[in-house]
């Protein structure tokens, strides 16, 4: 059975850190929140942070890295209340769909329930190529970008409402890097060029995006199979002062960006 998937408590590791986050997404459009694949608390943070972003900088868009085929049914079920339930989309087996993910369509879709519909939660999901195959990583997420923003332009008012954009943490760079293709025997690495770096190339994009991470303690995760997470130094951010806390909103390192640290993860649940 699937975990009841309700809000995180979230806690600022340091005073004002909520502000100062605030203060950055009000200064751009884009928000994009890099996870790993197949955790709960993943569903979980946007059902946190989608009414608090909504009221505060006016969040109308969810993106997801989810297939396009499914925009039109997701469409129907969370603006337009259809019946139907979150299960219009397939779990997927590396987690980032799941019964959890289904949970949080339905919140949306009640959410968006007493909203005028120019005030409802969009999603738009971008993800156009197959999966699996590294030697298509650059040419998947080039179309993911080219997706996204069609759809976003086709929808977003003036092209200037804010959206929160939530896919693995490799694609939500903003710089190229080198990887070993996974299918390849010889592990020769290739140059990625991911999905986060063409909003730095897109001269129609006015700021540059605010990068969030999601960031697990412990735990474990579902991506085709469990596997546990985990980060001894992470943990010890969990201290006496935060006992109680789920989640600590911490400033990155990295210019501009922001953690969102997980106490403990727990695996997705993979419907049939």
């Amino acid at each position: 059975m699937p975990i009841h998937v309700s809000p995180l408590n979230i806690v600022d590791h340091s005073q004002g850190i909520w502000d100062h986050f605030i203060d950055c997404a009000r200064q751009t459009q884009f928000l994009l929140l890099g996870e790993m694949h197949g955790a709960i608390e993943n569903p979980k943070i946007l059902i946190t942070l989608l009414p608090k972003l909504h009221t505060q900088i006016r969040l109308r868009f969810l993106g997801v890295e989810w297939e396009a085929k499914y925009q039109e049914a997701i469409d129907r079920y969370i603006l337009h209340s259809q019946t139907g339930s979150g299960s219009v989309i397939p779990c997927i087996e590396d987690g980032r769909v799941s019964l959890e993910h289904h949970q949080l369509l339905d919140w949306l879709a009640d959410f968006n329930r007493s909203l005028e519909r120019e005030e409802q939660i969009q999603v738009i999901c971008f993800d156009g190529l197959p999966a699996g195959n590294d030697h298509f990583w650059n040419a998947r997420d080039r179309g993911m970008y080219h997706q996204f923003m069609e759809e976003y332009r086709l929808r977003s008012r003036l092209h200037t409402s804010p959206a929160l954009l939530i896919a693995g943490r490799l694609h939500m760079q903003m710089a190229s890097f080198m990887m070993s293709p996974l299918l390849d025997q010889e592990k020769t690495e290739v140059e990625c060029i991911p999905f986060g770096s063409y909003f730095l190339k897109d001269t129609s994009v006015p700021q540059e995006p605010l990068r969030l991470n999601l960031k697990y303690a412990s735990g474990a995760i579902h991506n085709r199979h469990v596997k546990e997470v985990g980060d001894p130094e992470l943990l010890g951010l969990f201290n006496d002062r935060f006992v109680d806390a789920e989640c600590l909103l911490v400033k990155a390192e990295a210019k501009g960006d922001f953690d969102f640290v997980i106490r403990q993860a727990h695996p997705v649940t993979i419907g049939t």
